[in-house]
């Protein structure tokens, strides 16, 4: 686990999954939580945070996007919409895209 212990998170979800794999994955694993990156843009540096990155010698990498509370999909307007103790707002990206955009952007 990268880092150990955990650094604070409001995340109820990440702090979970941080647990969850600290107690159920093997040590072939290298979990990453709190993965920031950079790219150069053409409008500048863009950045961005994956919630984890998996590693595993064998089976690969793969970014995970941490999603806590109620996550709902409208298909009219293509939305995602999360809801929580702080009430519910739309998302920016879909869950899906933005962890596929992070894993790109790391590769």
């Amino acid at each position: 686990m990268v880092p150990f212990p955990m650094l604070e998170t409001e995340s109820a979800a990440e702090r979970r999954l941080y647990e969850g794999f600290l107690e159920q994955l093997d040590e072939a694993f290298v979990v990453y939580h709190s993965v920031d990156w950079v790219l150069g843009g053409r409008d500048g540096p863009v950045q961005g945070e994956a919630d984890f990155v998996i590693s595993h010698p064998e089976h690969g990498v793969l970014a995970l996007e941490a999603k806590g509370g109620a996550i709902t999909y409208d298909p009219g307007t293509r939305r995602w919409a999360q809801s929580g103790h702080s009430g519910t707002h739309v998302l920016r990206e879909d869950p899906f895209h933005q962890a596929a955009d992070e894993m790109h952007s790391l590769a």
